[in-house]
């Protein structure tokens, strides 16, 4: 058996998320076990103070200090990751800029804030005021609830500085939208491609700036 937080190999790439769970079963284990000096070392069956075996106490009371530093290297990548992704903050519709398709919902303003959680990149969509849409770019496809009349389902799917996602309904893809951001980093730039009721396509182009 490993221990909780197997170090990785040289060169292995670092997830995020994966981190941040580990890092959670890590700090639960510590928290049961902030006992330790003399409660289990007499038990021969569970301790009654963190309810772990004397033989796993024994182990935890050795290598605790090794724990503590995986735990804290798990806070700064965790950290270090969120604060590297460049969408991350609020992002605000220039309507001058804008191209947005004669067909398309019409609306005064619109606001993006994308934040960085353990699940991957989430977005809050805040049209006129009123927050409309929540966004979660993991790569994996949910259900959009309530379900919209053009769309049921969405894949997010984030890729270094641009965004992707793809819009199915009844099994079938009905458009996609590509989020990309300007060399400064200060521009986002927001393709959409979606299929009406009516079967047309309606293809709008937002331009963001962040905040």
């Amino acid at each position: 058996m490993g221990t909780i937080l197997d170090r990785p190999e040289e060169g292995a790439v670092v997830n995020p998320k994966e981190l941040h769970r580990k890092l959670m079963r890590t700090m639960k284990t510590l928290a049961r076990c902030v006992a330790v000096k003399d409660c289990c070392r007499e038990q021969t069956a569970l301790c009654p103070n963190c309810y772990i075996l004397p033989k796993r106490h024994s182990w935890l009371g050795r290598n605790v200090k090794e724990l503590l530093l995986a735990a804290l290297t798990c806070v700064l990548a965790f950290t270090a990751a969120a604060a590297d992704n460049p969408f991350v903050g609020t992002w605000e519709m220039n309507m001058m800029k804008s191209k947005l398709d004669a067909a398309a919902p019409k609306f005064q303003n619109r606001t993006i804030v994308y934040t960085a959680e353990s699940s991957g990149l989430k977005a809050v969509v805040t049209t006129d005021g009123k927050a409309q849409t929540d966004v979660t770019y993991d790569g994996q496809q949910h259900a959009v609830t309530p379900a919209s009349g053009l769309y049921t389902h969405e894949t997010a799917t984030a890729k270094d500085r641009t965004l992707e996602t793809e819009f199915k309904k009844d099994g079938k893809v009905v458009g996609s939208r590509k989020n990309s951001l300007s060399a400064d980093g200060r521009t986002m730039t927001v393709v959409l491609d979606l299929r009406q009721a009516n079967g047309n396509m309606v293809h709008s182009v937002a331009v963001y700036d962040k905040r």
